[in-house]
């Protein structure tokens, strides 16, 4: 098992905030303390009722804001677009046989990195944006593939309308409140509209036969990542944001999801998992 090490800081005035459940804001949670360094501040936890798996204490959202805007990576580099073009190929054979073919879709994809996933449904002949907060990734987005992107999902909506698809690969586990967001997204959505998530499983990082191994470790920690997922908490999440899963896939970078908007109030949104077997499931 692989030991990991205490949480890089944001910057020496951080200050952290010991959070609920992100899920169903329960404060009935338990430390999985055996897989981290107990020195460490920030530990990680298992949300009892619903299988939320977090971390706690968190940065407050005034330095997750700055860190990634300033901090969290400058530029893209080879290895970046490399990366990018290997994980569209899997994005293009689980979306292909599931996008409309006779209908133009107005796309946005959240944390748009680079921009090769708004670029592909560009090429598709989709009006497709992009929304990213890290400058040299905003400025190689809109230089490479001639994308808009925003800052704010609200200016995208006001600009020209709600959304037939939405897609946030790998952004969900860096949200610190996953239920507002998800909100907001449901609510700059066209009813019919479609909802994209990826997010990764753990033993990506902690696996060397993957490639990955301890070599990128910090970037699984605060202020990075705050969030992991079972099938059922993700599912319990988007539940109670408003959305149901349709579709899914499991591919070498994560656990893929394809959502529809449902009504909340009618939808039973919350499934009690054991906390212990979402754990036999988080750490097998």
């Amino acid at each position: 098992m692989v030991t990991i090490p205490a949480s890089p800081e944001i910057n020496s005035s951080s200050s952290m905030i010991v959070v609920d459940c992100p899920t169903c804001g329960s404060d009935q949670f338990e430390d999985i303390d055996y897989i981290k360094e107990k020195s460490s501040e920030s530990h990680l936890h298992v949300c009892k009722p619903c299988g939320m798996i977090f971390y706690n204490p968190q940065p407050n959202m005034a330095d997750l804001v700055n860190y990634y805007k300033n901090e969290y990576r400058s530029y893209p580099n080879a290895n970046h677009v490399i990366t990018a073009n290997r994980k569209l190929e899997y994005h293009k054979n689980f979306l292909e046989p599931r996008l409309p073919k006779d209908k133009k879709l107005r796309t946005m994809d959240i944390g748009c990195a680079t921009g090769y996933l708004a670029n592909y449904m560009k090429s598709l002949g989709h009006d497709a944006y992009g929304i990213e907060h890290t400058k040299g990734f905003v400025e190689f987005a809109r230089k490479e593939y001639g994308l808009k992107v925003y800052q704010e999902l609200d200016d995208a909506v006001a600009d020209g309308g709600k959304f037939d698809f939405i897609s946030l690969y790998h952004v969900l586990e860096h949200m610190q409140n996953p239920v507002d967001e998800l909100t907001k997204i449901s609510n700059s959505m066209n009813e019919d509209g479609t909802l994209y998530i990826g997010v990764p499983y753990f033993e990506m990082f902690t696996d060397s036969a993957n490639g990955f191994g301890i070599q990128v470790v910090d970037q699984i920690l605060p202020p990075q990542h705050l969030n992991y997922f079972s099938k059922g908490s993700l599912k319990n999440l988007l539940a109670k944001a408003g959305f149901r899963i349709v579709d899914r896939n499991w591919w070498y970078y994560g656990y893929m999801v394809l959502c529809k908007k449902v009504d909340r109030e009618q939808y039973k949104w919350f499934q009690a998992e054991d906390s212990e077997k979402v754990k036999d499931e988080f750490l097998k």
